[in-house]
């Protein structure tokens, strides 16, 4: 049974979690990285880890998200360095509820010079570099020495043929529905970000949701850092007892559909403000407007909050 510390830190609100998220800010421009790009090389980590998966866990499929065939840019370059650290934070992390916060708060104070999106990309980055070289090595080690050898330094022997995987095929296909339901978060928080923002006072629920764009992050981050975790329990020596990974499930499930939803609502009032300012703009054409007129409704729409100011003398007019 958890200590009391944990079980706090376990039903902690969303509220109580953001006030201490918020006080980790972007310290950086946000532009250090190609958060998708990275994204894209996650995801096809992961995609060719299903046959391998597939082949040791009869009907246990790998995290992959069905998209169309997209490759990371031409000047992507790999953050390895910050991968290999965040790595060893998540694999040095000691199981509870407490750990997991305090570890998850570090690797978001870790990553502080990155935009919040980055942070929970790379946070999986270096979960999917570890759980690739991991069904890699159980591929090759019964008929590669070399891969033998690495896999002994790995501490994969210890999961000998495919008996000893499959007592642990339950906690694996928890895991991987894991992953997947990160991935499903940042691909949503992707276009999220990628939304036409009219304003607050025009698109209400973008406001909102970009404003709670830390918390989601905060949960992905979690999630990977438990699953990192588990993978080491499940492959360690002393076959120890895996971890209950449920609540991180409810918490990621909740998230991702908030943000569903969201982004539906969203898209609703972004179409409404497009048709209004179209009917704006269709208006001051027909009523023979000035042109000072149809040069505000493009740039203000149904705001109308600014004067124009003539430049060379400051004056407002129109």
């Amino acid at each position: 049974m958890g200590s009391s510390s944990e079980a706090s830190i376990a039903y902690k609100s969303d509220e109580e979690i953001m006030n201490q998220v918020a006080a980790i800010r972007v310290t950086g421009n946000g532009n250090l990285i190609d958060a998708e790009s990275l994204s894209v090389v996650v995801e096809d980590i992961l995609k060719h880890t299903a046959p391998i998966v597939g082949s040791f866990l009869p009907g246990t499929q790998a995290p992959v998200i069905n998209v169309d065939d997209i490759t990371p840019s031409a000047n992507f370059s790999s953050p390895f360095c910050i991968l290999k650290q965040i790595s060893c934070k998540m694999d040095c992390n000691a199981p509870g509820e407490v750990n997991a916060h305090e570890t998850t708060l570090s690797i978001l104070r870790m990553l502080s010079d990155y935009s919040w999106d980055a942070r929970a990309v790379m946070t999986l980055a270096a979960f999917a570099f570890g759980f690739g070289e991991f069904w890699f090595l159980v591929q090759l080690q019964s008929s590669d020495e070399l891969a033998k050898s690495v896999a002994s330094l790995k501490q994969i022997p210890v999961l000998v043929g495919r008996i000893q995987f499959q007592k642990h095929q339950q906690a694996f296909t928890e895991l991987i529905n894991l992953i997947k339901g990160t991935m499903e978060v940042i691909r949503s928080i992707f276009e999220l970000e990628k939304l036409p923002n009219y304003g607050r006072e025009n698109v209400p629920a973008l406001s909102n949701a970009l404003d709670h764009i830390p918390i989601y992050v905060y949960w992905v981050i979690r999630t990977v850092a438990g699953c990192s975790t588990q993978m080491t329990r499940i492959t360690g020596d002393e076959q120890q007892a895996v971890d209950d990974l449920s609540s991180l499930a409810y918490n990621l499930d909740h998230n991702l559909n908030n943000l569903k939803m969201q982004l539906n609502i969203c898209k609703q009032q972004i179409e409404a403000t497009e048709t209004e300012a179209y009917q704006i703009l269709e208006n001051q054409f027909q009523t023979h407007a000035t042109i000072t007129e149809v040069i505000k409704a493009l740039c203000y729409g149904k705001s109308n909050m600014q004067l124009l100011i003539d430049g060379s003398t400051e004056v407002c007019f129109g």
